[in-house]
């Protein structure tokens, strides 16, 4: 089994910041030092001993329960959200979370509440995704793709 360790760069040419770069390293080729020494002077990689896991079983443990404190306190705005997200389902026969966002700006809520919440505005048997994608208009979203999602006929 492999396992992977972090590796950091001394720093970028100029910049003077480190680069993150990840190294999967196979115990019986090569093993990681104990002091967490430099692995090769002139390099520059040093490695860290942080080590990452991999249990799908136990990653979905943890996603559900982070998706439960996301939206812990936050029922009222994410069922307006939800409320929303049905309406423009039936409007336009497809929607994504900017034009939920969009909306519920429109009648005066605040999506903001949501936080990271937001996640689950399409959670739930009565959506599916369309397998497409739009880029996010929201200008601190970077242009990220959001999922096109639809309703699945009763």
């Amino acid at each position: 089994m492999r396992q992977c360790y972090i590796a950091w760069e001394t720093s970028l040419v100029g910049t003077g910041h480190p680069q993150r770069r990840t190294s999967c390293i196979a115990p019986e080729v090569q093993a990681r030092p104990e002091d967490g020494s430099r692995l090769g002077r002139e390099s520059g990689m040093v490695m860290v001993q942080a080590s990452i896991n991999f249990d799908i079983s136990e990653g979905e443990s943890r996603k559900e329960t982070g998706i439960a404190l996301a939206c812990m306190e936050r029922d009222d705005v994410l069922e307006q959200a939800r409320e929303i997200a049905v309406y423009l389902a039936h409007l336009h026969g497809t929607v994504t979370i900017d034009c939920v966002t969009l909306e519920m700006q429109a009648r005066g809520l605040h999506p903001e509440l949501l936080g990271n919440a937001a996640g689950s505005v399409f959670r739930g048997p009565q959506w599916r995704f369309t397998g497409r994608w739009e880029k996010s208009a929201r200008v601190s979203n970077h242009a990220r793709v959001n999922r096109v999602w639809e309703l699945v006929d009763d």
